[in-house]
């Protein structure tokens, strides 16, 4: 019968159905799922690695910043000691210069007393051998000391013979060129008449120095001297430099 199915198109038609009928498989979720993995990784390696790397990373910036600080410090600190140091050996330098000065110029002066100080024992040399003349080292010089009973006769101020030698041994050590003077002394006394005495023989061995000895007149002093020895005239011999007012133990202390 044309009109009515055939078996094979029902057939055919069922299966459709049934097909169409049938439940639809859903699909896995495997791309959030990755995802999820991804992250979860990401996350522990950024706390195995990164965080501890970011952590170091910091430590060490830190430790370079106080490095550098102290650097900065210790390059200070050096160029300060440099410049106290430089400074301190510039004045070690002036220090060593003032003492060597100090030191030349005490030598050249002690040279110069003890000089004279020789010179003046060699010249007196027979008048102490006789015991006519004593002899005393003065700060600048010597003192040549004698009686006045062998200069003068007694009770005035003629003089005697031993007068003008005693004046005149001084005269080597006067000579052009030299710094010494000579001044006579006599000792103070409550004696008027004494003391009167001993001045007008101090004069008059002071002028013998003056002619007899041809000593120039500022090469020749008087003076009143209270350790000088009473009943005596004594020719004080002395250089007329100064003496070093620093020397190299009053420099260090």
């Amino acid at each position: 019968m044309s009109g009515s199915p055939t078996t094979w198109e029902r057939g055919s038609v069922m299966a459709k159905f049934e097909l169409d009928d049938a439940p639809t498989k859903k699909s896995k979720p495997t791309g959030w799922l990755a995802a999820a993995v991804v992250l979860i990784l990401a996350g522990g390696f950024a706390g195995a690695y990164y965080l501890p790397l970011k952590t170091a990373h910091g430590l060490l910036m830190n430790e370079h910043e106080a490095l550098a600080k102290k650097t900065q410090e210790l390059d200070s600190a050096l160029k300060s000691s440099g410049a106290d140091l430089k400074t301190t050996l510039a004045e070690r330098e002036k220090l060593k210069q003032a003492l060597k000065d100090a030191s030349d110029k005490e030598a050249e002066y002690s040279k110069e007393v003890d000089a004279l100080r020789a010179s003046i024992d060699k010249a007196f040399e027979k008048h102490v051998s006789a015991k006519y003349v004593t002899i005393e080292s003065a700060p600048a010089g010597a003192a040549a000391t004698a009686k006045s009973n062998l200069l003068f006769r007694p009770n005035t101020a003629k003089t005697l013979p031993f007068a003008s030698k005693f004046a005149c041994s001084v005269t080597p050590s006067l000579l052009e060129g030299s710094r010494a003077t000579v001044t006579v002394e006599v000792a103070p006394t409550e004696d008027k008449d004494g003391f009167a005495k001993a001045s007008e023989q101090a004069a008059v061995i002071a002028d013998l120095l003056r002619t007899s000895c041809k000593l120039s007149a500022n090469q020749v002093d008087l003076a009143v001297r209270a350790s000088s020895p009473a009943g005596a005239v004594t020719l004080r011999v002395e250089t007329t430099d100064k003496a070093p007012a620093f020397s190299p133990a009053t420099l260090l202390n």
